[in-house]
């Protein structure tokens, strides 16, 4: 609404007159007023973009818009970021965690074992397969589900192996 009173009073009062030369008021002298910060930007450089080609009402309401929306989004990319990472990092997690399971059963699977024992391994091996076949894995971590079943499908054939030993 300031710009558009400075406007008019510039219709009005910047013509030229026996008192005043013309643009000598209003004009953003130091007077006992101090000038507001919707004034002084528009001395410096005039009109805005949005205000010289839209009409004032919409001007004015994607003036608004913008001052919230911009720290919106500042503040939303790497807030979406972080929600995208934390993501991969659980579902990782998961995945990891079966790694953690097979390597335990692997170092249980070096020293001598009975076949009771190794039978025991190897329902343990298949309950690890099961729950890294089940577990809801997206289709993106794919690759590393497979790695996971191709590490389970190793340490299988070296139980068998050391079950013909």
């Amino acid at each position: 609404m300031s710009d558009l009173l400075i406007e008019a009073a510039q219709e009005v009062h910047g013509r030229a007159t026996l008192l005043q030369r013309a643009g000598e008021f209003p004009a953003p002298l130091e007077h006992e007023y101090p000038i507001g910060d919707n004034a002084s930007r528009y001395y410096k450089s005039g009109k805005s973009f949005v205000y010289r080609h839209l009409p004032f009402w919409l001007a004015s309401l994607t003036d608004r818009i913008m001052v919230m929306l911009v720290p919106i989004i500042i503040v939303l990319i790497p807030g979406l970021r972080l929600i995208l990472s934390l993501y991969g990092w659980r579902i990782r997690a998961r995945i990891y965690r079966r790694y953690g399971e097979l390597m335990a059963l692997e170092r249980a699977a070096l020293g001598p074992l009975s076949s009771e024992d190794r039978a025991a391994l190897l329902g343990r091996l298949n309950e690890i397969e099961k729950s890294a076949i089940t577990g809801k894995i997206p289709g993106s971590f794919a690759e590393e589900a497979y790695l996971l079943r191709r590490r389970i499908k190793f340490v299988r054939k070296r139980l068998s192996m050391n079950d013909t030993k």
